[in-house]
């Protein structure tokens, strides 16, 4: 089986690759620096190149590509939210209709900011919100769907990702050691976690089931933050402290910071199309996915 992953040098992408070791992975990136164990293959993000021979025949194409939205946003850090996520997926999309031998499956990333900000249980029939991050994610996906023929798409609503390597998590582990692990805000907001192995899990379930249409990655298990920041506080043995106020995160928004109705968004997303297909969380529970991170 040769599986081709776009953004395979970042944070998900080398869960992907552990995922599908033992196939055969061709990484696009835009370095086209060479990896242990896998074909790399340089590309821009943006046009199709001699990148695209390696999606001939290929059993699927994996997109995870786009700029990192947890930092301080400019009008054109907001510009590149948008590029680095839409371009790859038509860049994608050309390089498919171009196959003589297509991929059987595309699954693209996308984010459960798709649906806005919700504080009711949310499945993947919500209706899209109307924030930023909301028009960010129904630019994506419709870059993807904009493309027509055999191959199979999937869209990955990914959830607020923990793993030890990348996201907030590294951040959050450092403020609670230094007995800062402090909840947001009024802290009542949810969060739509997820381990990192799980993301993998479900983008594998999407190839070998050959799935369509979105499906969200998030456990089965949402916290409020204020829950969220508890439970990490309990499991690195550290005491309460003060919620941070929203004036504070308006200030580090200026430095650092997304704008803080980002950090105080509520997702209560669930992974309703995942349960019903079987898919069997490893880390169901926040405290298992805690234990684990916390154990390495």
């Amino acid at each position: 089986m040769k599986v081709v992953i776009a953004g395979g040098s970042g944070f998900i992408g080398h869960s992907l690759i552990e995922e599908f070791k033992g196939a055969e992975i061709v990484v696009l990136s835009r370095s086209g620096k060479p990896m242990e164990g896998v074909t790399a293959a340089k590309w821009d993000g943006k046009t199709v190149g001699g990148w695209a021979q390696h999606l001939e025949g290929a059993e699927a194409v994996l997109n995870v590509v786009g700029e990192n939205v947890f930092t301080h946003w400019t009008d054109e850090k907001k510009k590149l939210f948008i590029s680095s996520r839409v371009d790859p997926t038509k860049a994608i999309g050309e390089a498919i209709k171009q196959c003589k031998n297509p991929p059987q499956s595309w699954v693209n990333a996308s984010a459960v900011g798709y649906y806005g900000s919700v504080y009711e249980p949310t499945t993947e029939s919500g209706p899209p919100g109307n924030d930023f991050l909301a028009e960010v994610c129904k630019e994506w996906e419709a870059a993807q769907e904009d493309h027509s023929g055999a191959t199979k798409k999937a869209r990955v609503r990914i959830g607020f990702v923990l793993g030890q390597d990348g996201g907030a998590f590294p951040i959050l582990k450092k403020l609670t050691t230094a007995f800062l692990g402090s909840a947001q805000g009024d802290g009542n907001q949810w969060m739509g976690w997820v381990h990192v192995k799980d993301v993998a899990g479900i983008f594998r379930m999407c190839v070998e089931r050959r799935l369509e249409g979105p499906i969200n990655a998030t456990a089965p298990t949402p916290v409020t933050n204020s829950d969220f920041m508890k439970e990490l506080r309990h499991e690195m043995h550290r005491p309460w402290a003060p919620n941070v106020p929203k004036f504070a995160l308006s200030l580090g928004s200026s430095i650092a910071l997304p704008p803080p109705e980002v950090t105080l968004a509520s997702q209560r997303v669930l992974p309703a199309r995942a349960l019903e297909l079987g898919y069997h969380f490893r880390f169901p529970t926040l405290k298992v996915a805690l234990e684990d991170l916390l154990s390495h």
